[in-house]
């Protein structure tokens, strides 16, 4: 059954009332997921690719920071609309709405590291941020590795006259020129 259009309804059908609240904060959430998996995953693989073989560290070091930081972002969240009178003045918005970020930036780094060191503590393993003896999870405490990754590839890369030979395609090879 086809309907047609009477001239009265097309000015219902032309009003477009914008996004609605619910509708925008359906989307954050969305990239905010989508956001703290793409830590995940990159902070898991660059765990994994240093040499580390627990994989609940990284889990706990993201999944802290990413609860906290929710934490925070949803009390900014609840407290915005009582700035929306404020929207055509962009400068005072931001101001009231940045005011309170030194104090959410000590927050996030105590609280964060508070969730990390408890744990770790329950796991029943030492928690030592940024120490490079621990990074790989090393048993052997006598010999820290201080070392980072990059060093450790220049110095393998010196000792190989092509490129080629250093792990890089064949097509590099064109690139050295002799000596």
């Amino acid at each position: 059954m086809h309907h047609a259009l009477r001239m009265n309804d097309t000015p219902a059908l032309l009003a477009d009332d914008g996004p609605t609240r619910a509708g925008l904060l359906r989307r954050l959430l969305w990239t905010w997921l989508v956001f703290w998996l793409f830590m995940f995953v990159i902070g898991t693989q660059e765990y994994l690719w240093s040499g580390g073989r627990q994989l609940w560290r990284p889990l706990v070091d993201y999944g802290s920071a990413a609860f906290i930081a929710t934490v925070l972002a949803a009390i900014q969240v609840r407290r915005a609309p009582r700035y929306d009178a404020l929207f055509d003045q962009p400068m005072r918005w931001f101001a009231h709405m940045w005011a309170w970020l030194p104090l959410q930036l000590v927050v996030f780094v105590v609280a964060m590291y508070g969730v990390r060191w408890m744990l770790y503590t329950l796991a029943g393993v030492p928690y030592r941020p940024g120490n490079p003896e621990y990074a790989n999870d090393s048993i052997d405490t006598s010999k820290p590795r201080l070392r980072s990754t990059a060093a450790q590839y220049s110095r393998a890369s010196r000792s190989s006259p092509l490129p080629a030979a250093r792990g890089a395609r064949p097509s590099a090879r064109r690139c050295v020129t002799p000596s």
